[in-house]
């Protein structure tokens, strides 16, 4: 079941100063939609929006490093209402999900990995997989659940079924798979997984230094540090969809890829779980 989300968004510029968010202006009022599959909302809640204007928000599932044979859901965030199934599957295998070795799950995918969607006929989808690499039992297994899964939550799937370089997957039945409410591991609480930088193409310094969560979390303290032990100074803000705090460093030029970092922050997430830490990671660069 889809449930379309309205509410008011608060548009401002919220700044943590280091110690926490101080509005330094008069919030301007707009009206955002979100439209979030039932299974975002069971592990996740009422997603953010960050503007005026529509946004989408699903889950895709990895299998998780502890047990393979579970799986658990990551966030994953549209703009566009047109093929969301499709696009959801294709930023699965793709492996961009996968942003840190802090994450609880694994990319089972092959690298080469292409999938091909289906139209679903009488409830049913069937998901064609391609790839020229070794992919091992146990493995394949966990990623086929994973997809077939991911592709569940969406209201037209009621059956999955799975071809591996044209040949169907013979621990499918044969009516196809469903969902089960025992593959999902209990979500553990918010994590700080990333340190980035935010480069222009041919600039020297990056324009933002991004520290990035594993879920949308409301920030109750946040403060970064050199190793040296000084504040980071600059300006602090909120993500769109409140996955990260993004800084605009006072000195951009203290800042390259490999420079190290300490944050010490403390969130929780839509649902009330809470976790706080004190994590040293290198800046990885994105180019724009």
């Amino acid at each position: 079941m889809k449930t379309f989300l309205t509410f008011t968004i608060v548009l401002s510029l919220c700044l943590f100063h280091l110690a926490g968010c101080k509005k330094e202006e008069a919030p301007v009022e707009n009206t955002g939609i979100v439209e979030a599959t039932e299974a975002y909302q069971k592990f996740f809640g009422v997603p953010p929006q960050g503007k005026a204007g529509r946004a989408y928000a699903a889950v895709g599932y990895l299998p998780s490093k502890d047990n393979p044979a579970k799986i658990g859901p990551l966030p994953i965030f549209l703009f566009t209402e047109e093929s969301q199934m499709e696009k959801v599957l294709k930023k699965l295998v793709s492996g961009e999900l996968i942003t840190s070795d802090k994450q609880f799950y694994d990319n089972p995918f092959p690298e080469d990995l292409e999938i091909l969607v289906n139209q679903i006929q009488g409830g049913t989808l069937v998901l064609d997989l391609v790839t020229s690499q070794q992919w091992e039992d146990e493995v394949l297994s966990a990623g086929t659940i994973a997809l077939m899964e991911t592709a569940l939550q969406f209201d037209e799937v009621e059956y999955v079924k799975v071809t591996l370089n044209g040949v169907p997957l013979p621990w499918i039945p044969a009516a196809g798979y469903q969902k089960r409410l025992d593959a999902v591991i209990d979500v553990p609480p918010p994590m700080l997984i990333l340190m980035a930088g935010a480069w222009e193409k041919g600039q020297n310094e990056p324009e933002e230094i991004l520290v990035e969560f594993d879920r949308p979390v409301k920030v109750n303290s946040f403060e970064l540090y050199h190793l040296d032990g000084q504040k980071v100074e600059g300006e602090y803000f909120k993500s769109i969809f409140q996955m990260a705090v993004v800084v605009k460093p006072k000195a951009p030029e203290l800042f390259q890829e490999g420079t190290s970092l300490r944050a010490k922050w403390d969130v929780v997430d839509e649902l009330g779980r809470a976790n706080s830490g004190i994590d040293t990671m290198k800046i990885i660069k994105l180019v724009h």
